[in-house]
């Protein structure tokens, strides 16, 4: 979490160049929060985007967060932000095993080139791991060779984390069992 500390503070720091800039970055970059469900990925984001707004509101406008899928709609869906914070990606996959390589696979190269040529900082969580498992799958449909390239390069700056613990819903739910609800 150390890393994500330090890069709201450098994005702090960096505020006006961030809110006037449409190429505020030296290079693209990718941090992704992985991890099992339930351990607190979107908890940390919407921690970290509300440090930023905390700190300064007009970030907001530098700052585009949203859960949802890629597609190839997302080269102008972005509106230009420099920040991209995507919630949940290929959440409505059970495993790498069933990423789609229209659906899903193809959206994301498209996404990372994307990153890689306008200098964007993207962070997103899954519940997969890229290295050594969404790459994998990229791997498989980049013939070229040009988006597995890019994301290593990016995910490499910043890199993946992983969210490691217990469900904190299981815990919540353990907790809540012995509740009366019609108890006042």
């Amino acid at each position: 979490m150390n890393r994500l500390i330090r890069l709201a503070q450098s994005i702090v720091l960096k505020k006006l160049l961030i809110s006037t800039s449409s190429h505020p970055f030296d290079y693209g970059r990718i941090i992704v929060l992985q991890g099992k469900p339930g351990l607190g990925k979107t908890h940390l984001i919407d921690a970290f985007i509300n440090f930023l707004l905390w700190s300064d509101p007009s970030l907001a406008n530098a700052i585009y967060y949203g859960r949802r899928q890629l597609s190839s709609s997302d080269r102008d869906f972005f509106g230009g932000r420099p920040i991209i914070i995507l919630d949940d990606l290929f959440d409505q996959r059970q495993s790498i095993a069933t990423l789609s390589a229209v659906l899903d696979i193809e959206p994301f190269m498209r996404f990372i080139v994307q990153v890689y040529e306008e200098r964007r900082l993207v962070i997103f969580t899954t519940n997969f791991p890229v290295i050594g498992g969404v790459l994998g799958a990229v791997e498989k449909v980049d013939t070229t060779g040009r988006a597995v390239s890019r994301l290593r390069e990016l995910i490499a700056v910043s890199g993946e984390i992983e969210i490691l613990g217990e469900d904190y819903r299981k815990i919540l739910a353990q907790q809540r069992k012995d509740d009366d609800i019609f108890t006042v």
